[in-house]
């Protein structure tokens, strides 16, 4: 049986979960991005056409900015608070950004302009305590599979990346069970 996902649109940006608190969530905290920061929300941040809650349960959370689609995992979403799930939203916009303008995907690179949109995003939100918690985070370079153990996103970054472009086929080729709302 196929797992149900539910569908809501949001200023012309699809939100997919199988979970519909999910999608509140990550609507909720994208209007946040309109308050803190209008201008990048206007211009940058409806570049995206899709957020997309893979069915897992991990932290590993990827986009792909050729598709302008981010997929997500619902630890991610349960576990960051408004603001810091906001600036996810603003950094993975931000490789987008840079795809657009043909910034090589060099890993170093193309993460610290990400991680430096975020950490700008939670200073206007006054998010003190994710900027701290970001700046101890981006040290360890968690891009990298070598990269500290107890902050990497994902065990096995190769293996989730084949998940997530196996569930963006489906996602592309209208696969998915999808139920508006």
């Amino acid at each position: 049986m196929k797992i149900l996902f539910y569908k809501k649109t949001f200023l012309e940006i699809d939100f997919i979960s199988p979970h519909k608190t999910h999608i509140s969530k990550l609507i909720r905290s994208f209007k946040l991005i309109q308050v803190f920061d209008p201008l990048f929300f206007q211009k940058k941040i409806k570049l995206l056409k899709a957020v997309l809650v893979y069915p897992g349960n991990d932290y590993y959370s990827e986009v792909f900015s050729r598709q302008r689609i981010w997929i997500c995992q619902p630890k991610t979403i349960r576990e960051s608070k408004l603001t810091y799930l906001a600036s996810l939203g603003v950094h993975e916009s931000w490789h987008i950004v840079q795809y657009l303008r043909g910034v090589k995907n060099i890993a170093s690179l193309a993460e610290r302009g990400a991680y430096l949109k975020q950490r700008e995003f939670l200073v206007k939100a006054k998010d003190y305590s994710s900027v701290h918690w970001l700046d101890k985070v981006y040290k360890t370079k968690w891009w990298e599979d070598g990269g500290d153990p107890d902050t990497r996103v994902s065990d096995n970054q190769v293996l989730m990346r084949k998940k997530f472009l196996e569930f963006l086929k489906q996602y592309q080729t209208n696969q998915l069970r999808i139920k508006t709302i």
